[in-house]
């Protein structure tokens, strides 16, 4: 039950607001197009590196492995409450740890984000997100800044939009490849952490 809870924290504080959903049909994946379902609420946005890493308590390097679970809780109408993708990052690099807890190179951990994949009543595929975050892809590497804490005991993205980076040239967050603010981040980012 407690898990739970948490759980349901994830939405609500990533949203920090009422969610309004728009939905349109976007390229999400390189062969494929998915219904996508963006929720939109209120984040914390960054224009200078320095100020996310030090919010974030946890910077690292990991590739996304092919572990990941979605998790969905509906209510009593089969409408989505809440919902994240657990999915396993196997860590390479530790730039930062103020967790509390053991982090090193090797571990694996599981990222809870704010976005899943899943089918709908009509058999289509649809990606619901928050803010346009995009899943991160199987076998990628990405500089990843992460919370977890006491108040909130699971490792997620410190900022909906700014908490992932692909280190890869051939992966793509086509939701928010368009948003300034993100691409001046990540070109912020490669240039630190890519070597």
């Amino acid at each position: 039950m407690k898990s739970l809870i948490v759980l349901s924290s994830i939405v609500a504080l990533l949203l920090g607001g009422n969610p309004a959903i728009e939905d349109r049909t976007d390229p999400i994946e390189k062969e494929t197009s998915l219904k996508v379902e963006s929720l939109h609420g209120s984040f914390k946005g960054y224009d200078e590196l320095v100020k996310l890493e030090e919010d974030a308590n946890a910077i690292i390097i990991g590739t996304a492995l092919e572990q990941k679970e979605n998790y969905i809780k509906r209510d009593e109408d089969g409408l989505i409450e809440d919902f994240a993708t657990k999915r396993t990052i196997k860590v390479e690099q530790v730039f930062k740890n103020e967790t509390g807890e053991n982090l090193s190179e090797g571990d694996d951990i599981v990222v809870y984000e704010p976005a899943v994949i899943y089918e709908n009543k009509k058999g289509e595929k649809v990606l619901r997100t928050i803010e346009g975050y995009q899943l991160m892809e199987d076998n990628k590497k990405y500089v990843l800044f992460l919370r977890k804490d006491k108040a909130f005991p699971m490792f997620v993205p410190k900022s909906v939009i700014f908490g992932v980076y692909p280190l890869q040239d051939d992966t793509t967050n086509s939701l928010l490849e368009e948003f300034e603010p993100y691409k001046n981040m990540h070109k912020q980012v490669i240039e630190k952490y890519k070597k």
